[in-house]
């Protein structure tokens, strides 16, 4: 017998399409789950995690891989200044001296007062042979309270 769409359904074609219709509604509804837990990560759980292996890559020499991992932790948090920091050291490891240059200084822009930055910074000016950049970035590492703080513990030490 014929219908108006064509040929007549059986019963068994019926029940075969409805499985395959559960599966694909089963199959989209896992996909979609899978989706949401992905996404919804806890950003400072990301931002943890790409940077401790940013770190380890980074004191294997795997530059390649802790820029990608330095990259992701700022993705997750643009303002962690470590990150940025540490992305500047990925960057010099490359050889990339004017890519660690930027990401020092968009540390000391995020947090002034961050040693660490000035100090690379400085480093980085004396490999460029920009005596200016490396005198002005030391005094600003001198001149901040954690370096303030860092001599005032080393000297209660002695």
């Amino acid at each position: 017998m014929q219908s108006r769409y064509g040929s007549v359904r059986t019963g068994r074609h019926f029940g075969f399409d409805a499985m395959r219709q559960a599966a694909i509604f089963a199959l989209l509804i896992g996909f979609g789950f899978l989706a949401l837990t992905a996404c919804s990560q806890d950003p400072e759980a990301k931002r943890v995690k790409h940077f401790a292996r940013g770190q380890q890559y980074l004191s294997q020499g795997k530059a390649d891989e802790a820029i990608i991992e330095f990259r992701n932790a700022i993705q997750a948090a643009p303002q962690y200044v470590e990150a940025h920091n540490a992305l500047g050291r990925a960057y010099r490891q490359k050889g990339w001296i004017f890519d660690a240059r930027s990401a020092f200084e968009r540390a000391i822009e995020i947090r002034p007062d961050f040693v660490n930055a000035h100090l690379d910074l400085a480093s980085i000016g004396l490999e460029l042979g920009a005596a200016q950049i490396a005198e002005t970035a030391t005094d600003a590492a001198l001149s901040t309270r954690e370096w303030s703080s860092l001599v005032e513990t080393s000297c209660l030490r002695l």
